[in-house]
């Protein structure tokens, strides 16, 4: 079945590897469609990566724009929403070296602004969660680290493998499962505390 012969209404029945593979062959309908799939898990992304909207915004234009301008060049994905998410990542920081013109500030600029990063408040206020327990469980994660956040994030609230994972934040499998465990352990740990506490 072609792409171009279904209805509107029916693309969003499509799955992304479909529409990749329809991307592949010069499918614009399809790039515009994977960019409406995913734009808002990849902005919510992106905000945890560094909160400017608009340097967000430009690396989400940027990464469809290259994947239009080279689009028969592109292979098949295992994962479309992994490979979007490292391209988000990537052009990020790629903008944030460009901005400050070198990569150590960019990386010194995400850490200084950790305590805004991987905000899970849009999370807690979907979930149906008590309030003490939802200011317990943000608190009990602003004490990870950058990076447990970050890995915390992909599984948890993007439902990525932990070899997704280690392809997005260019790291080991193993190094993905020792950051999971430790925040996990951690989480706990901290949650136990403040219930006994209060």
């Amino acid at each position: 079945m072609l792409f171009a012969c279904l209805k509107k209404d029916d693309w969003h029945s499509e799955g992304d590897h479909f529409l990749w593979v329809e991307l592949i062959r010069g499918n614009q309908k399809a790039l515009e469609e994977l960019f409406t799939r995913h734009h808002q898990h990849l902005f919510n992304y992106g905000l945890n990566i560094v909160s400017n909207r608009e340097i967000v915004n430009d690396a989400i234009q940027q990464v469809f724009l290259t994947l239009w301008k080279k689009h028969s060049q592109l292979s098949e994905a295992q994962s479309v929403k992994a490979y979007l998410l490292t391209s988000v990542r990537r052009s990020i920081f790629e903008q944030l070296e460009r901005n400050t013109n070198r990569k150590e500030r960019g990386k010194n600029y995400l850490e200084k602004r950790s305590e805004h990063t991987f905000s899970i408040e849009h999370k807690l206020v979907q979930d149906e969660i008590s309030q003490e327990l939802s200011e317990r469980l943000e608190a009990a994660i602003k004490e990870l680290t950058p990076r447990q956040k970050e890995a915390v994030y992909l599984r948890f609230y993007n439902g990525l493998t932990n070899n997704e994972i280690a392809v997005i934040m260019d790291i080991s499998y193993q190094a993905v499962g020792n950051l999971l465990y430790n925040a996990i352990s951690r989480l706990r740990a901290s949650m136990d505390y403040r219930s006994l506490a209060g």
